[in-house]
């Protein structure tokens, strides 16, 4: 290991940033991104990104992770991270964008899939397409998490459909792998 590499500051940063010693992360991401190099770094304005999204600062997370897609377009993470920062902050057409973009970049992630239902659902947007979307992500086996909230996120469209019987269906459900 060299400690003079970018890679070898951008790793230890991210140790830093799960261990939430977050002044420690920053200087080694930004010692990383400091680094002459030839090639682009990758990830370390992704875990910037995770960094200020964990201190609370959703402008410079935003920045961040657009930075990051430059960097590295094929990678799907930024995508989904911007779509749930925009969720969040109900920008929810800015929101759709980044989980479609999620999408054309890795069509299995299914995390991408039930957040792009919830944003149709919450915009108002087709309802219809909304439980594709929701059924598609919970089709690919998403994560325990994933899936609960792909149940719920169906339990409330057949709630809005007024198919009640199956709404609670997927209450039921989703309650059932609460327990798990």
């Amino acid at each position: 290991i060299d400690p003079d590499a970018p890679v070898f500051h951008n790793n230890l940063g991210a140790v830093y940033l799960k261990k939430k010693m977050y002044d420690m992360a920053e200087k080694e991401i930004k010692a990383a991104l400091s680094i002459e190099r030839s090639i682009p770094l990758l990830n370390a304005h992704f875990n910037l990104a995770l960094l200020h999204e964990a201190r609370g600062d959703f402008e410079l997370a935003v920045v961040e992770y657009k930075k990051e897609q430059e960097t590295s377009p094929f990678n799907h993470k930024p995508d989904f991270n911007l779509g749930l920062l925009y969720a969040k902050a109900k920008e929810l057409e800015k929101a759709i964008k980044e989980f479609k973009s999620c999408i054309e970049k890795d069509e299995k992630f299914t995390g991408a899939y039930v957040f792009l239902a919830k944003a149709y659902m919450d915009s108002g947007k087709d309802i219809n397409e909304a439980e594709k979307l929701a059924l598609k992500g919970l089709g690919l086996k998403p994560d325990l998490r994933t899936n609960i909230l792909a149940h719920f996120i169906l339990a409330d469209i057949y709630n809005r459909l007024g198919r009640y019987e199956k709404s609670r269906q997927h209450v039921d459900k989703a309650k059932q792998l609460q327990k798990n």
